[in-house]
């Protein structure tokens, strides 16, 4: 639907490891397990792409790993997948994410 989508980037084998279940190598709440470094997780409550149950594996994963005191949770009520139309949900989002940033010391004043 887009003039830049996924498939014209991407591989048939690389396509297939992204989005098939049964194809992919990809486990996201396994890997999520092997993160140290500080992670910030993001929900949009009306994401009809990424359920609330997706959020809450990856979480799980992070703080089962060796740093669940850096995980950082946020939910962004309202908020769909691509914040299209929601400027309001949109800068929630990029100011809770700055915030995050700047708590973590990743931006210089």
């Amino acid at each position: 639907m887009m003039p830049a989508g996924l498939g014209r980037y991407a591989s048939l084998r690389a396509w297939l490891s992204q989005w098939s279940f049964e194809d992919s190598r990809a486990d996201g709440p396994r890997s999520a397990e092997t993160i140290s470094v500080p992670a910030f997780v993001i929900e949009n409550s009306a994401d009809d792409a990424c359920t609330p149950s997706h959020t809450q594996r990856i979480l799980a994963g992070l703080h089962a790993g060796p740093g669940p005191d850096r995980v950082r949770f946020e939910r962004i009520e309202g908020a769909t997948h691509y914040y299209l139309g929601q400027r309001e949900e949109l800068g929630r989002a990029t100011e809770t994410c700055l915030g995050w940033l700047a708590d973590e010391g990743f931006l210089r004043s």
